[in-house]
């Protein structure tokens, strides 16, 4: 990830994209009705001819017939890479967030952009291949106040799954005052993150996620990952969206916040079975390398 803009989210890193090549917003643009809410509000910021598509279960790509010189997003879920053969004529834009761990070949005639998030160390930043030299070097002091304002929200929202859709509705509008300035990340946070242990993160990681896969003994989520793949979380399964939230409820009231990857409620889902099954009944467990044996030993007994 080093050659490229780091941004202040990957919401912003998409955006770039678009903003540096305004002729592929005039072409049809294919997006995975499973994917995070911050990807669908770029999208339809930028494209007016977008169409829904539909996964398997298993979470890979559904063949189907995708308009000529169109535009695909294509997403590598929780950790595992989605091997698909494109058309030449598809203009592909992928995303690597969950595989920001991994070694991954960057291919010359794609897009890509990452969200850090989920890495576990900073509550912001984002990446793309698109090289930038008008974004703004200077950290000012409204990234600040949205850091801390960041902090403030998620920290109300592990408290109180109650009222967290009022606080995620106030983050995203946060979100959306940084997103019209033009900031990127310091190159103190990119040391940061390029001076982190990437083997002792991915070590933590796997031991977490195969500790629990071990011993758990209820239904979860079976992802076909490869040696060489970090998982990003530990995902339970349940039989409907009710089940689901009443176990989040107990886990949260034991201060162990687990996220829901995506909330989908303002999407008709009734022609998309597997992503809404992966939306209403499923639970992200944290596995990553703030977390240790002993934590998922707790959470198992909870």
């Amino acid at each position: 990830f080093v050659s490229g803009s780091w941004t202040v989210s990957g919401r912003y890193a998409l955006e770039l994209i678009f903003k540096n090549n305004q002729s592929l917003c005039k072409k049809t643009i294919y997006l995975p009705i499973y994917n995070c809410p911050s990807t669908h509000y770029v999208i339809k910021k930028y494209f007016k001819k977008i169409i829904f598509y539909e996964l398997y279960s298993n979470l890979k790509l559904k063949k189907k017939k995708f308009k000529k010189n169109s535009v695909l997003i294509f997403v590598n879920y929780f950790g595992h890479k989605c091997k698909f053969v494109f058309r030449k004529d598809l203009t592909i834009i992928e995303d690597l967030t969950h595989l920001m761990l991994d070694t991954i070949k960057i291919q010359k005639n794609r897009f890509y952009f990452a969200s850090l998030r989920k890495f576990g160390v900073f509550n912001f930043g984002g990446w793309t291949n698109i090289i930038n030299q008008k974004i703004n070097k200077k950290l000012n002091n409204f990234l600040e106040k949205y850091r801390k304002k960041n902090f403030y929200y998620l920290s109300l929202k592990k408290k109180n799954l109650e009222i967290e859709h009022k606080l995620l509705n106030l983050l995203s509008r946060e979100e959306k005052k940084i997103f019209r300035k033009k900031i990127c990340i310091t190159k103190k946070s990119i040391k940061c993150l390029t001076d982190i242990s990437e083997k002792k993160i991915k070590l933590a990681r796997k031991t977490n996620y195969l500790y629990l896969q071990k011993n758990i003994e209820i239904e979860y989520l079976k992802i076909p990952f490869r040696k060489n793949e970090t998982p990003i979380f530990f995902f339970l399964k349940f039989f409907n969206i009710d089940e689901r939230n009443r176990v989040r409820k107990i886990l949260n009231n034991n201060n162990i916040y687990c996220p829901i990857l995506w909330p989908l409620n303002s999407y008709d889902l009734s022609k998309f079975p597997h992503s809404k099954s992966l939306s209403e009944n499923t639970l992200a467990i944290p596995i990553d390398h703030r977390f240790s044996i002993r934590d998922m030993k707790y959470i198992l007994k909870v």
